[in-house]
């Protein structure tokens, strides 16, 4: 929390002199509930922050993309308001606050078109000004790139990329409007890329890359934008995607290929899954979302965890080749 506060005011006092931008910042009050669009939030990050949010007093547009997903979020909204109801400390920040689960999903521009409708009628029912838009929605998919069809990769690129660029589009008018903010969640594998996920890493740099270009095309209309790449967080995802892969080699669906990439994806997942579990809690990056969404100086990048920082500092030592030889190594002793 010192940290935090130290920050915060280096940071706006390089603003005070112009040497730091400073942006409009929109915090719920009794009378005054913002609307904001999360995506990607049936689980893990996306869940905590429509939760955390609305309990903050936003008016928070969750997307997911199947019934069942919106069922479960409003359910957990209804328990959240019913534990405060029961227990004064864990009443709302700021009364007011609500979550409306919208179907969207990510995986193509109609799909995106027709889940923006019904964004745009959320927001005529609640009279609610759009004031950001977090990108959030991603999914990891573990493959050799040889074994990857073009099918695959547009998949993984709709998911994780094209998706955050077309939606952001649709909501800049609004946000234009508002001096709102654009929120992206990227990834330490953008830089600090392993086997086997070369989709996911390829499209969390691109995301990176173009969060920095945006950031400097909405400058001039004073909306923010910020990308935050998390470390490792609790949520079973990678392990399982990439023992899903180990058990598609061992079982023969690929035996056409070199023996190695069965190797390789055995090494990696005796290397991950012993470590499933122990990533931080989502919450942290939340924090970092929170941060990114009501401070009136935003960081253009937030790393989050302890595993983000120190391996940001070993890539800017040390090097892309000895990121590759630290995998390389702890693949090789998990593999044999």
């Amino acid at each position: 929390m010192a940290i935090r506060w130290f920050s915060d005011t280096f940071w706006e006092g390089l603003a005070a002199v112009g040497l730091a931008s400073s942006y409009p910042a929109h915090l719920p009050s009794a009378d005054y509930h913002p609307a904001i669009i999360i995506t990607g939030t049936s689980s893990g990050i996306g869940k905590e922050a429509a939760l955390t949010f609305a309990r903050q007093g936003y008016t928070v547009l969750a997307t997911v993309r199947q019934e069942r997903h919106a069922e479960m979020l409003s359910s957990a909204f209804e328990a959240q308001l019913q534990s405060a109801a029961n227990d004064s400390d864990a009443a709302p920040l700021v009364p007011g606050g609500s979550l409306h689960a919208v179907l969207m999903d990510l995986a193509g521009k109609e799909e995106i078109a027709q889940g923006w409708e019904r964004i745009e009628a959320v927001l005529r029912r609640t009279d609610a000004p759009l004031v950001a838009l977090i990108n959030n929605a991603g999914h990891g998919v573990s493959r050799v790139s040889e074994l990857m069809s073009t099918e695959d990769w547009l998949h993984s690129l709709w998911t994780n990329f094209l998706g955050a660029i077309e939606l952001t589009r649709l909501a800049l008018p609004r946000l234009r409007a508002t001096k709102g903010r654009v929120v992206n969640i990227g990834s330490m594998m953008a830089w600090f890329s392993m086997p086997c996920c070369s989709s996911y890493s390829a499209c969390k740099a691109a995301l990176a890359l173009w969060t920095r270009t945006l950031r400097s095309e909405l400058a001039p209309f004073e909306v923010a934008v910020t990308n935050i790449e998390p470390g490792g967080v609790n949520t079973p995802g990678p392990a399982r995607s990439v023992s899903d892969l180990a058990g598609e080699l061992d079982h023969g669906q690929h035996d056409e290929h070199p023996v190695e990439y069965r190797r390789m994806a055995q090494g990696l997942r005796r290397t991950l899954e012993p470590r499933q579990g122990s990533g931080m809690h989502p919450r942290y990056v939340v924090d970092a979302m929170a941060h990114a969404l009501q401070s009136p100086v935003p960081r253009d990048r937030y790393y989050v965890g302890i595993d983000a920082h120190l391996l940001a500092c070993f890539a800017w030592l040390f090097g892309e080749a000895a990121i590759d030889g630290l995998w390389r190594r702890m693949i090789a002793g998990n593999s044999a």
